[in-house]
């Protein structure tokens, strides 16, 4: 289950947040439609064993071009040699790369660069 999150700044910046997984996180169909050439991939590596565990999730990420927070599907998977394979969303706005946050906890406002603040609000699935 997901959280959904209010980030907060003392500048007037605010952003709900759904962030986290939802029941749709291991749905192959759900993940092909975000991703559909690393789904693909992913399913003939899965189908000759090489797969360890997957799952699509919302990642918090900046998009500089924007100038926004966002959560966005991101989906990852470890093969039983442990190397992992990460995949992200672009921006919806603008289709540019996005940058993820290194830390949800201690994000920084894309406006005026302070800290930003959360509460919780709910969760969502």
């Amino acid at each position: 289950m997901g959280e959904i999150r209010r980030y907060f700044c003392k500048c007037g910046y605010q952003k709900d947040l759904f962030t986290g997984g939802g029941l749709g996180g291991c749905n192959i169909g759900m993940i092909a439609n975000f991703f559909p050439k690393e789904a693909e991939t992913f399913l003939k590596e899965r189908n000759e064993g090489r797969v360890k565990r997957y799952i699509m999730e919302n990642e918090i990420s900046y998009c500089s071009h924007c100038q926004e927070i966002l959560a966005l599907p991101a989906f990852s998977y470890t093969r039983k040699d442990g190397y992992t394979c990460h995949f992200e969303s672009k921006c919806p706005a603008c289709q540019g790369a996005v940058s993820r946050a290194g830390d949800e906890e201690n994000l920084t406002c894309p406006k005026c660069g302070s800290r930003m603040q959360y509460v919780a609000v709910g969760d969502w699935d």
